[in-house]
């Protein structure tokens, strides 16, 4: 299990509210786990409403989480977006942002989020692609949040572009056996 802060992109925006972003990653059964927990002032960030857990579209446009995953050394990944009204996204990737077509083998799996005075939690449950499987993985998460007034924040574990790119390799630092 691996414990991650997410960091802001400041060039764009100072950190909001004092928020901290953490990233809470297991891998087991060829599954990933995840557990994205925001502490601090939360009442400016602007939540969606709560569905069904269903497919949705352009999820990153508004507050979302985000997990890109990739055999390491193989420059093909995948791309899962969370919203915390548990719609949820895929998209596959054979280079740097050169989609493919998907064919959804494995539905994401989003708990009902909890949200709390200070505390906001959203834990989703991922089946990995057999390309994925008993394979060194690199990993990248990001958090897009946007706020009551129009913004948008964007948070992930290492920024490497001149604007937020979460689609950037360098950016996934996370290693998991």
């Amino acid at each position: 299990m691996n414990t991650v802060q997410l960091i802001p992109y400041s060039p764009l925006q100072p950190p909001a509210d004092n928020i901290k972003i953490s990233l809470t990653l297991a891998k087991s059964n060829h599954q990933i786990n995840a557990d994205f927990t925001l502490l601090g002032d939360i009442t400016s960030i602007l939540w969606p409403a709560p569905t069904e857990s269903s497919q949705g579209t352009d999820l990153w446009k508004h507050t979302c989480f985000e997990l890109f995953i990739a055999a390491a050394g193989n420059p093909a990944y995948w791309e899962y977006n969370f919203s915390p009204s548990r719609q949820w996204a895929v998209y596959a990737f054979e280079a740097y942002r050169k989609a493919i077509p998907l064919r959804i083998t494995s539905i994401p799996i989003i708990n009902p989020p909890e949200l709390a005075d200070n505390r906001f939690s959203l834990q989703t449950r991922i089946a990995l692609e057999s390309e994925l499987i008993d394979k060194p993985l690199t990993i990248g998460a990001a958090t897009v949040l946007e706020t009551t007034d129009g913004r948008c924040q964007y948070f992930a574990l290492k920024h490497c572009g001149k604007k937020p790119d979460f689609h950037l390799r360098e950016s996934f630092i996370l290693a998991m056996d």
